[in-house]
């Protein structure tokens, strides 16, 4: 994976500080922004309401991931304000998390048995086989992720992985069983929720060099990222858009050095957990070390098939104009 690198198609849009969708950070471009405003602001704003219209509502940021400027922002309020179920999204963090006190092979194999009456259940029916952490990565396996942290996932490692990259506690952790743990870090748990604007920027300084920003672009702290727990989390995410849960979005986008993970979390319903109407997430990082470009689309209620229809949308969209 080239490093500090992107493809001239996405170097263009962060170059020209996402201005050709009309929203704004500080200015930097001079310019090139107000050109890119002056010809195509009008025609990508009818893009997106076009794109709301088809798959129904969603929300999207994107952001620089080594200064924090928030680029685009569409549908505020969801992305901002709305805390949501972040699914698998957690699973990296998780991984930081035993880190920090067990040693992290990429290359320990467990054999996913898919759907099970055991302790877990991965969401792949008929199980992924015999993987390995990369690849337990790219598909998003609940299974493996479960045996992986089972016995030395410590509940104090993950609470000060989510505080360091300011995400929310995650409510009853101490008195929680082990099993309701594991099942939490992996994503299978509804009581912690998350803004997708945190969740990007915890993403961000995961392949920033520990950077967290907020939203106006002041850096807030510096977290260690341990440089091995990085490329496994990057390597994992590669392969993701390669073959695993997130392979729709880069082979309708070919070529591009992006690396993506995907998540699913439920909906939440009067203090009730609903599984069947699910919140889809998607983050697309490039390049896939020390990433200039980062963008997180989320949709509640949706099928996969519509959110990875409308990330490739958006992706078209920003690469071709």
């Amino acid at each position: 994976m080239a490093r500090g690198k992107i493809s001239p198609g996405l170097r263009a849009v962060v170059l020209l500080g996402m201005a050709c969708l009309g929203f704004f950070g500080p200015d930097a471009v001079g310019a090139k922004r107000a050109a890119a405003e002056n010809n195509t602001a009008s025609s990508m704003s009818a893009v997106l309401r076009d794109l709301e219209r088809r798959y129904g509502e969603f929300g999207c940021i994107i952001t620089n991931p080594q200064t924090g400027e928030v680029l685009l922002i569409y549908n505020e309020p969801l992305i901002s304000r709305r805390p949501l179920c972040p699914g698998s999204l957690l699973k990296p963090f998780g991984l930081l998390a035993l880190a920090r006190s067990a040693s992290v092979d990429p290359k320990t194999e467990i054999v996913c048995k898919g759907k099970t009456r055991g302790e877990i259940s991965c969401w792949l029916q008929e199980g992924h086989g015999r993987i390995n952490l990369t690849q337990a990565l790219a598909y998003s396996c609940n299974y493996y992720f479960y045996y992986f942290f089972k016995d030395r996932l410590q509940k104090d490692d993950y609470a000060w992985v989510l505080k360091s990259f300011g995400l929310p506690p995650l409510p009853g952790i101490r008195g929680m069983s082990k099993q309701d743990f594991y099942k939490a870090a992996v994503g299978l748990d509804s009581e912690l929720m998350i803004t997708p604007l945190q969740m990007i920027y915890a993403y961000n300084a995961l392949f920033n060099g520990g950077k967290l920003f907020n939203p106006g672009g002041e850096r807030t702290r510096r977290i260690y990222v341990p440089d091995d727990v990085r490329d496994i989390l990057a390597g994992g995410m590669r392969e993701c858009a390669l073959y695993g849960t997130g392979k729709k979005i880069y082979k309708n986008n070919p070529g591009m050095d992006i690396i993506i993970k995907t998540g699913t979390g439920a909906s939440v319903n009067m203090g009730t957990e609903v599984w069947y109407k699910k919140t889809r997430w998607v983050v697309v990082l490039s390049p896939g070390l020390d990433p200039v470009f980062s963008m997180l689309v989320v949709m509640e209620k949706k099928e996969s098939e519509d959110i990875h229809e409308l990330t490739i949308e958006l992706l078209r969209q920003l690469t071709t104009r």
